[in-house]
């Protein structure tokens, strides 16, 4: 018997999703908003751009706008379970959001704190409540989250890295240049190794290929600025293509539609 089981609902602000077992994995990933990740149970690591850390239980996650993360499941995906919460810029009507969550990474928290209550009450609630009034329950449960992951001034786990020292020196090269048509043979050269080394240190340490690495964050980088107004033919000079028909093709092909379709 499957013991899957995946529990959605959203709204403008944020969204809410549990799941238990191998549902809606995905190995890598970017995102136009914050992710705040709940484990709930199972051996999982969590890989970030500068960061690789063992989860305990409990522990929560949080996620800057379009930054680079994965999840790693070691064990049966049967025990995988989780709760995340995507908030979004609408959420507040300043930069209450980046200010509030800036910093922070990795959390440990007791089991009865009110963050964890809060994450656990959605779940039940999604079952309690019709889609309109779970939507006013999850812009106010999500904005008590934020505000109290804000007060945790000292709560960040300070874990050590597992990274290879020269995978962050990459990772932070890539950041940095990722809009322009950088190589592998640029990469290595500012790394003073070879391009083979490149390859395997990246993929060994973060789970992706640089070039799909590189191909996806622009992609998702594309996608928020079309979606935050920006004009199509400046977002394509933007992230360093050579025309807009070169532009348009990789965008379809990665995410099925045209740019000018808002997503």
């Amino acid at each position: 018997m499957e013991n899957y089981e995946k529990l959605f609902k959203s709204n403008a602000h944020a969204n809410f999703k549990y799941a238990k077992g191998e549902v809606d994995i995905y190995t890598n990933m970017f995102h136009d908003c914050y992710e705040i990740y709940l484990l709930l149970d199972g051996n999982v690591e969590f890989v970030n751009n500068h960061s690789r850390y063992t989860l305990l239980p409990y522990q929560l996650v949080v996620i800057p706008m379009g930054e680079y993360h994965q999840f790693i499941v070691n064990d049966s995906m049967d025990t995988y379970e989780r709760c995340v919460i995507n908030l979004y810029p609408e959420l507040f009507h300043d930069d209450t959001l980046s200010a509030a969550l800036s910093g922070k990474e990795l959390l440990t928290l007791p089991k009865d704190h009110r963050i964890i209550e809060n994450m656990l009450y959605l779940k039940k609630a999604m079952h309690e409540y019709s889609d309109a009034d779970f939507s006013h329950v999850l812009s106010a449960i999500a904005t008590d989250i934020v505000l109290l992951v804000k007060q945790l001034e000292h709560a960040t786990v300070t874990t050590h890295s597992q990274l290879h020292p020269l995978a962050l020196q990459i990772m932070n090269y890539v950041n940095e240049r990722y809009q322009d048509n950088i190589s592998l043979e640029d990469i290595a050269r500012h790394c003073y190794i070879s391009v083979s080394s490149v390859s395997h240190i990246f993929k060994n340490n973060f789970g992706i290929s640089i070039k799909k690495y590189i191909i996806e964050k622009r992609m998702t980088e594309a996608k928020f600025c079309l979606n935050q107004g920006e004009k199509a033919q400046e977002v394509c000079h933007k992230f360093g293509f050579a025309n807009y028909s070169t532009f348009y093709r990789a965008y379809k092909e990665y995410f099925g539609h045209a740019p000018s379709k808002r997503m």
